[in-house]
C-alpha cells in the first residue's frame, strides 16, 4: 500500500491514473458501496417537488455559466 508521502512524489499525471484505477476497482462492485439514508431522503424530496411542479430544471450549459460565476 502507497503512503501519502509517495503519493506526493507522484506527478499529477500518475496521481490522476492512480485515482482513476481505484475508481475502476471500486464502481466494478458497487454493490459493496451502500448508500447512506439521507440519499434516500434527498431523492424522495426531489421526487415529491416535480410531481408538485414546483422542480426547476437547468440546461448543462446554464450550469456551467453558474459555475463560472463563482
Amino acid at each position: 500500500m502507497a503512503t501519502l508521502t509517495e503519493i506526493e512524489k507522484m506527478t499529477l499525471p500518475e496521481r490522476l491514473e492512480a485515482m482513476e484505477l481505484l475508481w475502476d476497482s471500486l464502481s466494478r462492485d458497487a454493490s459493496a458501496v451502500e448508500s447512506p439514508a439521507w440519499h434516500g431522503d434527498v431523492l424522495a424530496e426531489r421526487l415529491e417537488k416535480i410531481s408538485r411542479g414546483e422542480a426547476v430544471f437547468l440546461s448543462l450549459d446554464e450550469v456551467k455559466r453558474r459555475l463560472q460565476r463563482e
